[in-house]
Order: structure tokens, then sequence, then C-alpha cells
């Protein structure tokens, strides 16, 4: 699981990029936002993606995360450590 944190102050600029990333490694995605994206996030991000807003002290989730199915065990595997792997096949 994994939180993309866009906070009032961001861009959607880069989100595009790491949506693409994310959706290899993770099973299930959200983002994270402030009142600013509250209305326009749900645009940017896949419908199997959770939605959270936080407004000062109150946390709303818009959207429940549906598990990822472009997620990759190859990609997955690719960042453990070669120990890591060794341990996965004792």
């Amino acid at each position: 699981m994994v939180f993309e944190i866009k906070s009032d102050s961001d861009s959607y600029e880069r989100l595009k990029g790491q949506v693409l990333a994310y959706n290899l490694f993770f099973n299930e995605n959200y983002v994270v936002v402030g009142a600013k994206h509250r209305e326009t996030i749900q645009n940017h991000v896949p419908e199997d993606w959770g939605i959270i807003c936080i407004m000062f002290d109150n946390v709303e989730v818009l959207r429940e995360p549906k598990n990822n199915r472009k997620v990759s065990m190859k990609s997955q595997l690719s960042i453990l450590w070669k120990l890591e792997l060794n341990n996965l096949l004792v």
C-alpha cells in the first residue's frame, strides 16, 4: 500500500508519472489531498485508487482503493536486495 500526498501547495504536474510508477509496485494506492484538490483529484487518478482528503483535523475517505491489477511481481522483486531475495528462496 502506498500514499501519494498532494498538499494544497502542490500541483498535478508530476502525478501522471507517479501513478504509472506506483501501479507497477503496489497492490493498493491512495492519494491524500488537501481541501484545494478535493473536487478535482478524481479526474487525475485511476478509479481503482483510493482518495483521502485532510482538512485541518478532519480526515475524510472519499473513495476506498480497489485491488490494483496492474501491479507487477517482477517490478516488486526488482527492488529487493540480493539477501532479501535469497531469504525468500529459503
